[in-house]
């Protein structure tokens, strides 16, 4: 599991935000984001907690860690096939360009 160590403090102007109940103040360049990640971080221990469990049960916050951590890896696999198939296209359309390329000089000789 990779560690990672923050070198600054988180700059930006403080923004407020609400999760799970608890009001939160947080730094970062861009406060919509913050506002985003919060309300999903909300929205999935909301989910996760349905109406069994309290939303700041720290089990529950795990869950939703994990679960958001889940969804990040399968993005993230995701978009690794997506970028190797695209170099491959990339690759294929340079090999094109270089014979056309080729063809057209030889064609001026």
């Amino acid at each position: 599991m990779s560690q990672r160590k923050r070198t600054s403090p988180p700059s930006g102007t403080p923004v407020e935000v609400m999760i799970a109940g608890r009001r939160y103040r947080l730094r970062g360049s861009d406060a919509d984001q913050l506002h985003r990640l919060a309300a999903r971080v909300d929205d999935t221990l909301n989910e996760l907690a349905g109406d069994d469990a309290p939303p700041d049960d720290f089990k529950l916050a795990v869950l939703a860690a994990l679960n958001l951590a889940g969804d990040h890896e399968e993005d993230r696999t995701l978009w690794r096939e997506q970028f190797s198939q695209l170099r491959q296209r990339a690759g294929a359309l340079g090999q094109r360009l270089e014979r056309i390329a080729a063809r057209l000089a030889e064609a001026r000789r």
